[in-house]
């Protein structure tokens, strides 16, 4: 499942963070322009810690716009 979502997301690699918070371990992270909407499984969001998600995996791509995605806030 690794090897697929990197083959997918590569040739969507950009050089800036596309969004302003800036995450604890950001040194060896990979940036992709936003395009693809996901389920995202997580043990616990973290509203005090600058609102991440702790242990965060994606279930699946889905086909679904942007502005209807939800979050846990």
């Amino acid at each position: 499942m690794y090897l697929l979502i990197l083959v997918r997301l590569m040739p969507h690699t950009i050089s800036v963070r596309p969004f302003v918070n800036e995450p604890d371990r950001h040194r060896d992270a990979i940036w992709v322009q936003p395009m693809y909407t996901a389920k995202v499984q997580y043990s616990e969001w973290r509203w005090q810690e600058g609102r991440t998600l702790r242990q965060p995996s994606i279930q699946a791509f889905v086909n679904q716009d942007v502005e209807q995605c939800i979050g846990p806030w």
